[in-house]
């Protein structure tokens, strides 16, 4: 009987300890393109908007696919990707240690540091993809 009543606690401090969300993150993955093309390398980052409560997160674009831990509720998104373009005009130093390339964004301010882009994550839905164009 004390054994019994030992592991109903133990049981029912868990489940409240781990709640029914865990960490109230939900997972999701998707797809990020730029003009019908896979990103190849870059990062997505969800922020909470419009008075959403939740936090941050964000994750690694690789061959257009992500996949993340976000919080319920409206998100803000912001995309980033570069590729390595020449140096125009080195400067000395850069000439001196060989230094050649520079990373340049291929993506868009509307879609970083002015996004215009959101997502309402709800539960039961789990993909969110995401067309970019540069036009």
């Amino acid at each position: 009987m004390k054994l019994t009543v030992i592991l109903s606690g133990i049981c029912l401090s868990m489940l409240l300890l781990t709640g029914c969300g865990g960490d109230g993150l939900t997972p999701i993955s998707g797809t990020v393109t730029l003009d019908g093309q896979p990103i190849q390398n870059g990062r997505i980052a969800f922020t909470p908007k419009g008075g959403s409560e939740g936090t941050m997160a964000g994750a690694t674009i690789k061959d257009g696919k992500y996949e993340a831990r976000v919080s319920l509720g409206k998100m803000g998104v912001a995309v980033r990707a570069q590729k390595m373009v020449p140096i125009k005009n080195p400067d000395a130093h850069q000439k001196d240690v060989g230094i050649t390339e520079q990373p340049e964004s291929i993506i868009p301010a509307k879609y970083n540091d002015k996004s215009e882009l959101t997502a309402d994550i709800v539960e039961g839905k789990s993909e969110y993809s995401f067309n970019l164009t540069t036009k």
